[in-house]
């Protein structure tokens, strides 16, 4: 795709919500943010406003910094001129998968898409998503995040991680507020998810700092403060 910049790729399911903080975080740190949509459904793309005439298939769709296309099949066709003008414009890729399909040998993507900084594998505890997680091929900058906790199955997800050779897990207990505030992301341009639960805080911020490293402390803080509060301005 010719960006230069971090690239990040995110495997799982029902991360919306979750990573359109994210973006706002490193977006109110001085980062621009594009989502390269390559899963089945893109429900991605519900999380952004639809302009009459702009296709994300064609065009990236731009939100204030936090930009979003399809690239699903991106061997198929040739990028059209607007997408090869334009995402260098983008300091932070995060290229979007399935979880079933993230490690298939067939999956269509650039060859910048496999160079990337950091792998996020996003899942929650039900069998079908550990199995197919235990199935991957994670690189060695990955880390798993298991959403609605319960800790049901704790020593498998442990001997999932060491078998895979994750060495990062965080978990993300149920919380009626943190799906509340992820559900309302789909609906408005601009979003407040102040209340967030501790857990949640803390792992946003931490990828933040792994993302941006060279964020001090107070700047990872500060950014999320603003993010939560109501974003860019």
């Amino acid at each position: 795709m010719g960006l230069k910049e971090k690239q990040v790729n995110v495997a799982g399911s029902g991360y919306e919500g979750f990573m359109l903080f994210l973006a706002e975080i490193l977006c109110c740190a001085g980062k621009k943010i594009l989502f390269a949509d390559h899963t089945e459904e893109h429900n991605m793309m519900e999380y952004f406003p639809h302009v009459e005439g702009i296709d994300p298939v064609d065009n990236i769709i731009d939100n204030g910094g936090i930009g979003y296309v399809i690239l699903t099949g991106i061997k198929e066709r040739e990028m059209t001129a607007d997408i090869k003008e334009n995402t260098d414009s983008y300091d932070i890729l995060f290229n979007l998968f399935d979880l079933k399909n993230f490690s298939r040998k067939d999956i269509l993507k650039s060859d910048d898409d496999k160079k990337t900084d950091l792998s996020l594998f996003i899942t929650d505890e039900k069998a079908e998503n550990i199995a197919v997680l235990s199935r991957t091929t994670p690189g060695s900058d990955s880390i798993l995040i298991i959403n609605d906790y319960t800790g049901a199955i704790k020593r498998r997800i442990e001997n999932t991680a060491g078998e895979l050779g994750i060495e990062k897990v965080y978990v993300l207990p149920f919380n009626l507020r943190d799906r509340k505030l992820e559900i309302l992301a789909g609906y408005n341009d601009r979003f407040k998810f102040s209340g967030l639960s501790r857990e949640r805080e803390e792992v946003l911020t931490v990828l933040t700092g792994l993302i941006v490293p060279e964020l001090t402390e107070k700047e990872k803080r500060k950014a999320y403060k603003t993010a939560a509060g109501g974003g860019r301005k």
